[in-house]
């Protein structure tokens, strides 16, 4: 095997010039190996004896980076006078197996071979042929015989596998330490895993002939080398295995079920009815409504799944058949699949939970994991999230903010933070962290990074060149809401499984139509000859487009003198005199001619077919009644516009008053009539057809058309055609303006697992689900903390030159399966450190890049320091209890006091208040897994009722909790008072509280997580907690565990600084809780709850009273 013929090698050619004057192309060999070395800012290239340097151009991409790097292998691809372009290939690791390993081969080796066609006879000696060819990479000089070993996690440590051109060979150790070839199989098309390079003189042989085992020393680097048991990536791979196993066993639980018959669910399709046993149905039902999720779906297979089969034991195992899915609806007797797919299910079959989006989901959670470990994409990536030396990078040094990305800003100006953070993004050699406290204005900051990442267009092509991604799609809206790069919107992949949310595009269309009807109304105002335009110009398309019936030709026509003489007039615009003569000439030559009866009604043209068939042509009939049936057949056909011809017409007149037969007159006659004949015969055309013009009148009509623009395009009426046309646009090509944005927009948004999406793929015209076609020069991630860092790998692993991870560690974390958790720590014990799930990725590189910077002397992390969202005393309380105390530093407020409206009726000037519900009223209640409190509830009700009522219109209120049972309840309570009401979809606010006019969102209400990026004037903040629950203080307990375990108990979530922060960061003027205050006095709650504490202080403080 050839070096270049390895499947590591990376794709991009990276060129590089030449600084040598005296350099000859012609002495370096092209497809051979070179060496390249970056010594003291010097890049020196190097082959057999020639040597040298070379300088960075804009094609040398991760040059530079990857020369620090003693194990990249570099092959030369292109040479030419002063320019050298070259591959590269970089293992995870390079290990020295002196004096090399042998791999043992067999008869049974050489009969695998045979039976897969790969070698003609099963001789052992061809075997070793093929092996050696496939496998083994011998340098140039032949002093090594390098093989590929994947990487990966073994939990069997005899089991190895080596990669070659296109076949894995899986080994096995045994137990005299010989490793022994166990199976050949096809490699899979993924080029993209990590691999190890084994120097030293490797070779396959026949065991029958004796080899070699490997000693220790070999046996401990051999297992360093190649497996990644442990680390960072494989601990959280491992977590995603574990998830898919627990999905299997929920769907094994929930079980198959069987039905009898499928018929359409309607007329209209979308589902599909499942005649079901009943008492089957209900178990299965009972089952579903335990096990399932909101967005879990059911499958349909003619056979029951087997979950321990390897199709669901082996994610790398898929099944490419398309099976119908749906959402349940439970009948008695029946069971309704709500779907769009075009599948039909089989007559008979099962149902049964549907594991294909989960599967997809570790999918691409793999494929990212893989492209991270091989080194593609970012370069350092894959040391900077195993927390690995890197080789040293310097920062560029690319400007900041420029004049247009200043506009970004609401203000027009940004804080020394925002273009700090903006400067730290564009210059990070791999990733740049902005951690952004609430209303620091980080959106700003992202719109802001656009403009400038398309500035500098470093991938060459403007288009889908920045990626904005997040955990969810309601983040990735919020975060495209202000971009606006050269006036184009962003293109936003994949959409959420409600077919909820705002399309960039489609917004950016309807805005501009808009504006656009609203000018052509202001010119159309202006000037009253607009009108008479557009009607000219809507005749003129209609009669080239669609033409017209013969017979309302001439009121066609007569319309368009009509308007052409108007436009004359009234605007002094007229077509020239050349057309106006080949139109009067037209008219002329078109009045001679006939038309045919093909308007004519069926009964009407057999009538007057009957009649001019009864024509006399010959001399004997013609003097019984030929004048006669001349008159008759001239006074009704001469009754169809267009008919007859005035020769015919006179022809016809003679005929009638003729006294002698004229045999000239009736040889006249008979071609008329067979010429009526013709013309009245039916034409099987459709309507549509015969309504066109011929060619000439299609030509003298564009004529017309084309002078008139001309002449219009040279008046102040051009303008309103221009924005007409450009109007009509949107509203008759829809699907083209889509394409166009997506053809020339920078910018592409999409959820972290949309990022891989097929979606993804079609737009960026790349194959399959390959990452290295997916990939976008910078990718900007919000509301990084709160996703999964399985799922954050996946936009991580499309970046080529930069991420930037956008996000607050001090808000809201990602969410764990703390049952899959405490099953790794089982199994992997100290392998898993305390932080390795709890910590999000964020804080992680956070603590680490805090580290790295006293090594390396520049940042990666900037902190938004001003916030512009609340009251400067509730700003200066959420700064030192969130971010001060955590040692992050003051976040200071942009706005002053006087910004803000002076009093609230019913709290005065207070900025915040704590409504009292002692515990009298009523304690605590446990419901399901949740907490909820009644009279609570019920005292969050009433104030929310009096807020709507005093406040201004334009003024929002947000009803936060941190329980869901909480959140019913105080729904329930609402709805007794009208302001919610309970539907298909759960609670909701009536639409007339939920918004008006001069608020977009004017009450929500919900658990924390779903106001995280959200913002409101007045919010109320339901506490829940009130029990009796002993809690001494922390210096009393025995241990820390002793105190934390009833400290817990007693606060439950309020001890979570996290969710606390969003939960009190959400307002814009006041912040009320309602709640227990005894609960939160004192001593230990202080140490409890410190947040809580010190926000009753202030309350205190502010207002000097805590009950209404």
């Amino acid at each position: 095997m050839k070096l270049q013929e390895t499947p590591f090698m990376l794709k991009d050619l990276l060129g590089a010039r030449v600084t040598a004057r005296d350099f000859d192309p012609t002495q370096w060999q092209v497809g051979q190996e070179v060496v390249l070395r970056l010594r003291q800012d010097e890049l020196l290239l190097r082959q057999n004896d020639q040597v040298t340097a070379l300088a960075l151009t804009s094609e040398s991409g991760s040059m530079d980076f990857h020369a620090q790097n003693l194990d990249a292998l570099w092959l030369l691809v292109r040479v030419k006078p002063g320019m050298v372009w070259l591959q590269c290939l970089v293992p995870m690791q390079t290990c020295q197996c002196e004096p090399g390993l042998d791999f043992g081969a067999d008869q049974r080796t050489a009969d695998s071979l045979h039976q897969q066609q790969l070698i003609g006879q099963p001789d052992i000696a061809e075997a070793m042929r093929w092996l050696m060819e496939e496998f083994v990479c011998t340098t140039e000089d032949g002093s090594s015989s390098r093989v590929f070993m994947a990487i990966h996690a073994r939990q069997d440590q005899r089991q190895m596998q080596l990669v070659g051109r296109r076949y894995v060979v899986d080994l096995k150790r045994d137990a005299e330490q010989a490793l022994w070839v166990e199976r050949i199989a096809k490699r899979r098309r993924e080029s993209d895993e990590p691999f190890a390079l084994l120097n030293g003189h490797n070779r396959f042989v026949d065991a029958s002939q004796g080899m070699q085992a490997q000693t220790g020393a070999q046996r401990a680097i051999l297992d360093a080398a190649v497996n990644s048991f442990g680390t960072y990536l494989e601990l959280w791979h491992l977590y995603g295995q574990k998830e898919w196993d627990k999905d299997v066993q929920r769907a094994s639980e929930l079980k198959a079920l069987r039905y009898s018959a499928c018929q359409p669910a309607s007329e209209e399709g979308g589902g599909w009815r499942l005649s079901v046993q009943r008492d089957e149905l209900k178990e299965f039902s009972q089952r579903w409504r335990t096990l399932a999720g909101d967005d879990d779906q059911l499958e349909i297979d003619e056979d029951a799944p087997d979950w321990s089969s390897e199709h669901y034991t082996d994610l790398s195992v898929r099944d490419k058949r398309r099976l119908f899915r749906g959402k349940p609806q439970w009948r008695a007797e029946h069971l309704i699949l709500e779907g769009e797919s075009g599948t039909r299910p089989p007559q008979a079959g099962y149902v049964y939970l549907s594991l294909a989006g989960n599967r997809t989901q570790q999918e691409r959670r793999q494929h990212a994991r893989r492209a991270i470990e091989a080194g593609l994409g970012v370069p350092a990536l894959r040391n900077l999230l195993q927390d690995l030396p890197t080789p040293t990078q310097r920062p560029s040094r690319l400007p900041g903010l420029t004049v247009y990305a200043r506009q970004s800003f609401k203000s027009g100006r940004a804080t020394d933070k925002q273009e700090e953070a903006i400067r730290v993004a564009l210059n990070t050699p791999d990733v740049a962290l902005i951690i952004g406290p609430p209303g620091t204005g980080k959106t700003q900051v992202i719109a802001a990074l656009e403009r400038r990442l398309a500035e500098l267009n470093e991938g060459q092509v403007i288009a889908q060149e920045v990626l904005i991604s997040s955990f969810q799609h309601d983040a990735v809206e919020n975060a495209l809401d202000r971009t606006d790069v050269y006036g184009l919107p962003a293109v936003k992949v994949g959409r959420s499984s409600r077919q909820e949310g705002v399309d960039p595009v489609q917004a950016w269309c309807h805005k501009h139509e808009v504006i656009l009807d609203k000018r052509l109304d202001e010119l159309s105002s202006q000037e009253p000859t607009q009108a008479l335009l557009q009607q000219l110009g809507k005749l003129l398309n209609s009669l080239l487009i669609l033409g017209t019936p013969s017979s309302r030709r001439e009121e066609s026509f007569l319309a368009l003198e009509g308007l052409l003489a108007r436009l004359a007039t009234e605007a002094r615009i007229r077509p020239s005199s050349r057309w106006q003569t080949d139109w009067e000439a037209y008219r002329e030559h078109a009045a001679d001619q006939p038309t045919s009866g093909h308007d004519l009604m069926p009964g009407r043209r057999r009538q007057l077919t009957r009649l001019v068939r009864g024509l006399r042509t010959l001399a004997s009939s013609f003097e019984d009644d030929g004048p006669q049936r001349a008159r008759i057949a001239l006074g009704l056909l001469q009754e169809v516009p267009g008919l007859l011809t005035q020769q015919d017409k006179a022809l016809l007149q003679r005929a009638s008053s003729l006294n002698a037969v004229e045999p000239t007159l009736l040889a006249e006659l008979a071609v008329l009539r067979d010429q009526l004949l013709d013309r009245l015969r039916p034409d099987s055309r459709s309507a549509t057809v015969r309504s066109q013009f011929d060619a000439s009148t299609l030509a003298l009509l564009q004529r017309l058309h084309t002078e008139l623009a001309d002449k219009v395009a040279a008046t102040r009426h051009h303008q309103y055609g221009v924005l007409e046309r450009y109007r009509d646009a949107f509203r008759s090509h829809p699907g083209w303006v889509r394409k166009a944005i997506e053809n020339y927009s920078s910018i592409v948004g999409a959820t972290c697992q949309q990022s891989a999406s097929r979606q993804m793929s079609e737009l960026k015209n790349t194959a399959g689900d390959s990452m290295a076609g997916m990939q976008f020069t910078s990718v900007v991630i919000d509301e990084a903390a709160r996703a999964n860092p399985l799922d954050l790998f996946i936009p991580m692993a499309l970046a080529k030159r930069r991420i930037v991870l956008v996000g607050d560690h001090r808000q809201l974390p990602h969410l764990l399966d703390t049952d899959i958790e405490e099953d790794i720590r089982a199994e992997r014990g100290d392998q898993v450190h305390s932080n390795t799930y709890k910590d999000s990725l964020f804080e992680r590189l956070w603590r680490q890049f805090k580290q790295r910077e006293a090594a390396d002397g520049f940042s990666r992390v900037v902190m938004l320091d001003t916030q512009f969202r609340m009251h400067p005393r509730l700003g200066d309380f959420v700064s030192q209890q969130f971010y001060e105390n955590a040692g992050l530093g003051k976040v200071h407020s942009g706005r002053k006091a006087e910004d803000f409206i002076a009093e609230v009726p019913g709290f005065g000037g207070a900025v915040c208040a704590w409504r009292d519900v002692s515990a009298e009223a009523g304690r605590e209640e446990s419901h399901g897994t949740s907490r909820r409190r009644r009279p609570e509830a019920k005292q969050v009700a009433r104030e929310v009722q009096r807020l709507l009522t005093v406040l201004q219109q334009d003024m929002s209120v947000g009803v936060i909790t941190f329980y869901a049972a909480q959140r019913d309840c105080i729904f329930e309570e609402l709805a007794g008072l009208g302001i919610s009401e309970k539907g298909e979809g759960g609670w909701r606010v009536r639409p007339e509280h939920a918004a008006n006019v001069q608020c977009a969102e004017r009450l929500r209400i919900g658990t924390v997580d779903a106001f995280q990026g959200k913002e409101f004037d007045v919010v109320v903040l339901s506490v829940v907690r009130s029990n009796p629950l002993p809690l001494g203080l922390r210096e009393e307990a025995d241990s820390e565990e002793a105190y934390e375990k009833p400290a817990s108990r007693k606060y439950g979530h309020l001890r979570t600084s996290n969710r606390l922060n969003v939960a009190m960061s959400r307002q814009r003027r006041l912040l009320v809780a309602v709640g227990d205050q005894a609960m939160f006095s004192g001593k230990a709650a202080c140490q409890a709850v410190p947040e809580m504490n010190a926000f009753l202080e202030l309350c205190q403080q502010e207002a000097q009273h805590v009950s209404a």
